[in-house]
């Protein structure tokens, strides 16, 4: 549960603003972003942004507004940003497994929540409080968060409010959980027991989508994310968030030359797959030099040949100025393919403009790694079109 206050207040009648700012000081950090609007849409309209500690140092009169941002709102180019609770669905980790829960919905991350007891919610007031709270001692049972509320209403009427009000039974928060699944990096055929566990899992309200880097994306409405992930890595699925992160999908046409190849996909897989990045970022791996698995269009290709790597970089898989990566280096050694990626993708996570894709940071930065941009582009003119990247 959220909490965004939009309060008014009164020109003579400066107690409740008062008291609203000592309430919400026990909860909230000092630092929490707050909007004065001074009378809005009209021509003496006056905007002033500041903190829950520092509000009542300006002047709140009946024609104020005063809004209150909640435990995710920021501040971002003069603006007061508090992103949609929808955007905010169970996902994989983008950095680790196994799967926690968003911040968001972690107790401690809105003690304020019905069903959290006053522990954090003690912590923070003395915080916010400098070390000294409003309270000459901590009260031997500590209330719960519909007890304060309680308390907040009897202050505002001035009188003390009977509890004789049912108790309040909170049901889990229902968010769609997504991740994608697949039978491994290099092995795209799955068994009874794996379909028969997406069924399982998806149930009448989920969804299930194939894609063509050989995953399946799940979108399931639960309570419970783990007990998900639990039943798919029993059937020996692997897991993968989605979104803006590197994946990698290897060839699985053959039982020949790709053997001795596979293990340095599992392990760059390993050390990489998931990562968060600026962009979507592709990693395709061929085990054999016939490349008919198309590595030489993803972000980073990766082709085994005569016992060695060649590498190309920046390839534009679609588009009408579509082209493979370039050919980068030839015979890498397989013990340094691993760290060479590594690296790579360490230097574009770090460099990288938000939503830049691989071939573009390419094309700016003339250079990746010791690897030097090729201009390969068309020498026709092509209008572009409008939904290119």
């Amino acid at each position: 549960m959220s909490l965004r206050c939009i309060i008014r207040a009164a020109g003579r009648r400066t107690r409740q603003i008062v008291e609203t700012q000592k309430i919400l000081l026990r909860y909230r950090s000092p630092d929490t972003p707050v909007g004065l609007v001074k009378s809005a849409y009209r021509d003496r309209q006056d905007i002033v942004i500041t903190n829950l500690k520092d509000m009542l140092n300006h002047d709140i009169g009946m024609l104020t507004t005063v809004i209150i941002g909640n435990s995710s709102t920021f501040l971002y180019d003069d603006k007061i940003i508090t992103p949609r609770g929808y955007q905010r669905k169970y996902t994989l980790n983008s950095e680790k497994q196994p799967l926690k829960p968003h911040q968001r919905l972690q107790k401690e991350a809105e003690p304020w929540a019905l069903d959290q007891d006053a522990d954090s919610v003690q912590e923070a007031f003395t915080e916010s409080a400098g070390g000294v709270g409003l309270l000459t001692k901590a009260p031997e049972k500590k209330p719960a968060s519909f007890e304060m509320a309680m308390e907040a209403l009897s202050r505002v009427k001035g009188q003390t409010v009977q509890q004789s009000i049912e108790p309040i039974v909170q049901q889990k928060m229902e968010s769609v959980f997504e991740l994608a699944v697949s039978p491994g990096v290099a092995n795209k055929q799955f068994t009874p027991k794996q379909m028969m566990t997406l069924a399982e899992v998806v149930g009448e309200k989920g969804t299930m989508e194939y894609t063509p880097n050989h995953k399946i994306v799940l979108k399931i409405p639960t309570t419970d994310p783990e007990v998900i992930t639990g039943k798919l890595q029993s059937a020996n699925f692997l897991l993968s968030p989605i979104g803006d992160v590197l994946t990698l999908k290897a060839c699985d046409f053959c039982d020949g030359e790709k053997a001795e190849s596979i293990p340095y996909a599992d392990e760059i897989h390993r050390v990489l797959g998931g990562m968060k990045m600026p962009k979507e970022l592709n990693i395709g791996f061929n085990g054999c030099g016939m490349a008919c698995y198309s590595a030489v269009m993803d972000d980073i290709g990766i082709v085994f040949r005569k016992g060695k790597f060649d590498l190309f970089l920046g390839a534009k898989p679609v588009g009408r100025t579509a082209h493979p990566g370039q050919p980068v280096a030839e015979g890498i050694e397989p013990e340094q393919l691993v760290e060479l990626i590594m690296d790579i993708v360490a230097e574009y996570k770090q460099n990288a403009h938000p939503n830049e894709r691989l071939f573009k940071y390419f094309k700016r930065s003339k250079k990746i790694q010791n690897f030097s941009y090729q201009d390969i582009a068309p020498k026709i003119n092509i209008e572009p079109a409008p939904c290119e990247d």
